[in-house]
């Protein structure tokens, strides 16, 4: 099963991917996953790695499981496509494993447990990642916008200001706008308060 594994390093999971412009994690998934086969494990740390909560997992952030789905978020990819790069490493490794031409032995079917649940907690550490940089991303792109559009409402509120100066008894126009101008800013101070709790005031 090992061997299959280290066999398999040399088929990428995306085929169309440029690895000059990619820096390819599949190698370094793959070295993780024997890594943590080679992990003992009880029937609880079985159970929790299929939830993907491995008390033996590492918490670094460079684990190549982690790594490569902050990479594939900045590179536009959909969650769906990042597992299914997961899919094909999976279906690759037991295809090779099989063609081996080895006799099923009970130590190899345990290999493919022990690789199945490896491949589970990788998954499950790509996926919550590529959430966590997504919910990020989108975060700071509304903290930018609420504070981008207050420039412009401030022009607009000011404008209305001295047309309602200008022209007092003309209530039809400039304070709708300063009403509207109200509302859109208690709008935009919601906002900003969301992403400062969530981004932090750093």
């Amino acid at each position: 099963m090992r061997g299959s594994i280290l066999r398999a390093i040399s088929c990428p999971a995306a085929q169309d991917l440029d690895d000059v412009g990619l820096e390819d994690h599949g190698k370094k998934i793959l070295e993780e996953l024997v890594r943590n086969m080679e992990l003992p494990q009880d029937e609880e740390e079985r159970r929790r790695k299929s939830e993907g909560k491995s008390q033996l997992a590492s918490t670094s952030a460079g684990v190549p499981s982690r790594s490569h789905a902050r990479q594939r978020e900045r590179q536009g990819f959909e969650v769906g496509q990042m597992v299914a790069e997961y899919r094909a490493l999976r279906a690759t490794v037991l295809r090779l494993w099989r063609a081996s031409g080895r006799g099923a032995q009970l130590q190899d079917i345990d290999e493919v447990i022990r690789f199945d649940e490896a491949v589970d907690q990788a998954l499950a550490e790509s996926v919550e990642v590529f959430i966590a940089e997504l919910n990020k991303a989108r975060d700071l792109f509304l903290g930018v916008l609420g504070h981008d559009l207050r420039g412009p409402l401030s022009t607009i509120a000011g404008a209305a200001t001295v047309e309602l100066r200008k022209w007092p008894g003309d209530v039809r126009h400039a304070p709708v706008v300063l009403r509207s101008v109200a509302q859109m800013k208690a709008l935009l101070d919601d906002l900003m308060e969301f992403t400062t709790h969530r981004l932090g005031k750093g």
